[in-house]
């Protein structure tokens, strides 16, 4: 590595009496080159996953730090805007209003970074037995005020048995919370969605379906990456912070599972979700 030596490369031979040819000591010198640029490469990526590694360190506790004041914040506004302490004006209810959507806002944000960050952390999870049918109804019953103010057209379809997966059960809420969330969110008034649980061999599947705006062609490749959000999306809804899909990419595939999307513009999109189906060893999850 420039003038310092990182690392020695030893030739040996059958016979002491063989000697080594001008041919052989170049080749040797190349692949000694290679080697330490391999070193090196290999050195410099140690130190750029180490330099990763406290980024996110610090993301998350600044997140965890900033959750408290925000949502007592909120709090605080919800109080006001319910007239807990004293009759406001409708000038001053439609601020408050707006400023607990931005408080709102926030808290998704923070949710958004912590969860990025415990993934590129790989930090330690429990793992079991998950009711899919059941999670997924809980989500839906969750969503219903939003799925009323909307009238939106919202039928869940659900297997009579029920279907188990294994995997950590906030992770996969969340994962599941975030697509059928998206799919009311971005369907106008009137529009249809539908959630669809059913298996495959040995899967579970999860398809989520709507009649809502549809993603541009050209932002297919870029939808699952960090802080993406398509143009259309951005005009339809203003805050978003585009992590989701991200956070759920990541979520799927450490359940060892696949997420496969399509979509039209203006049309609608699909999202179909398939989770290895829990296998009853006998051995309890570690």
């Amino acid at each position: 590595k420039g003038n310092e030596t990182i690392g020695i490369l030893k030739l040996y031979f059958n016979s002491p009496k063989e000697k080594i040819s001008e041919d052989l000591k170049e080749l040797l010198l190349c692949i000694s080159g290679e080697i330490g640029l391999l070193i090196q490469n290999d050195l410099a990526l140690k130190k750029l996953k180490e330099v990763d590694r406290e980024k996110f360190l610090f993301l998350t506790t600044t997140a965890h730090q900033l959750r408290s004041p925000v949502a007592g914040l909120q709090s605080l506004l919800e109080i006001i805007n319910n007239g807990y302490v004293g009759e406001i004006n409708p000038k001053q209810k439609e601020l408050i209003q707006r400023g607990i959507k931005r408080t709102n806002y926030m808290l998704n944000l923070i949710s958004d970074l912590v969860s990025l960050a415990s993934s590129e952390l790989q930090v330690k999870k429990e793992y079991g037995k998950v009711s899919l049918c059941e999670l997924t109804s809980d989500i839906v019953d969750f969503l219903k005020e939003r799925v009323f103010e909307k009238s939106i057209d919202f039928t869940f379809n659900r297997p009579k048995k029920e279907l188990y997966v294994f995997g950590n059960e906030d992770d996969l809420r969340k994962a599941i919370e975030n697509i059928i969330e998206n799919a009311v969110k971005y369907t106008k008034e009137n529009g249809v969605v539908s959630v669809i649980i059913g298996e495959k061999q040995d899967f579970a599947t999860i398809t989520v379906s709507d009649t809502g705006i549809g993603i541009p062609r050209e932002s297919l490749s870029n939808l699952f990456h960090d802080f993406y959000r398509s143009p259309n999306a951005k005009e339809f809804a203003e805050h978003g912070t585009g992590l989701g899909l991200s956070i759920v990419k990541r979520i799927i595939q450490e359940h060892n599972g696949r997420i496969f999307l399509a979509s039209e513009l203006g049309k609608g999109t699909t999202i179909k979700i398939f989770l290895p189906k829990f296998k009853d060893t006998g051995l309890k999850a570690s």
